[in-house]
């Protein structure tokens, strides 16, 4: 045992954040904004292996389009076939351009009764989810309204 009170969490914050941290990005992009909202806790980014298996389902979707749009053009002579398929390609390959940016502006906070996700560099699309347990017993209704049947 220590001399200094310290509560059990306490002494486990440090090394949950550091294993919540392992194998992300380096640095937690922040709000710059005067109007952003001010949260307590610290941000965590998600793992880069999700930039790997986003760019792993465009590149399938990809030439799954340039197939069909081949199939369209060489076997059935719908020369038209290129027009749509250039557009959703440019639309393809510009998301897996940005893609990299975006997945480094994903976060997450766990907060003592709360989980807020981020989604943005700007931190304006930031959305808390409680974690409170809900009893399955109960059905929507009286949750919502409360043991007395008045909303609460």
């Amino acid at each position: 045992m220590t001399d200094s009170p310290t509560t059990p969490n306490e002494e486990q914050a440090p090394h949950a954040d550091s294993v919540l941290d392992e194998g992300t990005y380096a640095v937690v992009k922040e709000p710059r904004s005067p109007h952003r909202l001010a949260l307590d806790g610290s941000w965590h980014q998600i793992s880069p292996r999700y930039v790997v298996s986003q760019l792993l389902q465009y590149g399938i979707t990809i030439a799954l389009l340039v197939a069909a749009v081949l199939v369209a053009v060489l076997v059935f002579d719908q020369t038209w076939a290129w027009i749509p398929g250039g557009v959703f390609f440019a639309i393809l390959l510009f998301t897996v351009i940005i893609l990299p940016r975006q997945a480094r502006a994903i976060g997450y906070m766990l907060r003592s009764d709360d989980v807020v996700f981020r989604k943005g560099s700007s931190g304006s699309a930031s959305s808390p989810s409680p974690t409170a347990a809900c009893s399955s017993s109960t059905s929507p209704t009286a949750r919502s309204t409360g043991p007395s049947g008045s909303p609460s």
